[in-house]
């Protein structure tokens, strides 16, 4: 079994793991993220990240949810777990301190794997694509004024929104951005699309939960300089020029997360996190 090791460069506990990491691991099963090379040494094997999975069998996520969605972004459909350093965490599950249990369980192939559905956004006027697990959202940058956002499903208009934006959401990303901007939790194993506007003018406006077979349409425009910006999982940014349109759907392809027998349940990491009774 060969682990990739991925990572927040800017914590400096990662390489207090990494050095756990060595020592259960034989080199030649060990290949790191080249932005780790601050923590490695001459002789351990590192790669860009874009060709991590051409050598790893499983991937080791150490850092935030925000390292995690990076590393999803070039899992190519392998197991990734997510070890916890610091912030809130409802991605990265594994504490620091179950480093050795973790790895050791990888090892002797003693874990279980979690799906959860992708987002695809599709640019026409580039050709571009973008993937997201958590989210993709559409938002006003660099202006305190709001932008039109028409909605379209199956060739019927949804909603037209006057908003600072709007986020469509996964489930695993119900308890990311979406959840800061009001919208509602939806158990992560689900198979749905939770649209989102972000400051909408209109009080009566409110969040919708669709099935993820849908197909979205989503036209934006501005009446003045207000520039507008598409963000996938905050990982991949671009401007949008006036008035284009972004299609949405589900990807077919999935994000694996690793679980070991005793990983604590969703509705757990939920009450933790929200500190809920």
């Amino acid at each position: 079994m060969k682990i990739g090791v991925t990572g927040n460069p800017k914590k400096r506990e990662v390489g207090e793991l990494i050095e756990k990491i060595k020592k259960i691991v034989s080199g030649e099963s060990l290949i790191f993220d080249e932005e780790l090379s601050p923590f490695l040494l001459e002789g351990d094997k590192k790669v860009g990240i874009e060709e991590l999975s051409m050598y790893a069998d499983v991937l080791v996520s150490l850092g935030g949810d925000g390292t995690l969605l990076r590393t999803a972004r070039f899992s190519h459909g392998l197991p990734i777990a997510g070890v916890n350093i610091g912030g809130l965490g409802f991605l990265t599950v594994f504490r620091v301190d179950e480093i050795e249990k973790l790895v050791k369980s990888i090892l002797a192939n003693e874990f279980s794997i979690e799906e959860r559905m992708v987002l695809r956004a599709y640019r026409p006027a580039t050709a571009e694509e973008f993937i997201a697990l958590n989210d993709i959202s559409i938002r006003v940058t660099g202006s305190s004024r709001m932008i039109d956002i028409e909605v379209e499903t199956g060739g019927e208009i949804l909603n037209r929104y006057r908003a600072d934006g709007v986020i469509v959401a996964t489930p695993t990303g119900s308890t990311a951005y979406n959840l800061a901007a009001g919208g509602p939790i939806v158990y992560p194993g689900m198979k749905a699309i939770i649209i989102t506007p972000i400051c909408a003018h209109t009080l009566s406006v409110r969040p919708v939960i669709l099935p993820s077979n849908i197909y979205l349409k989503i036209t934006t425009s501005s009446k003045g300089v207000e520039k507008i910006l598409l963000s996938a999982d905050g990982q991949h940014e671009v401007l949008l020029a006036n008035g284009e349109t972004i299609e949405i759907t589900e990807c077919h392809n999935r994000v694996k997360l690793v679980r070991l027998e005793d990983t604590p349940g969703f509705f757990e990491i939920l009450r933790k996190k929200l500190g809920w009774g």
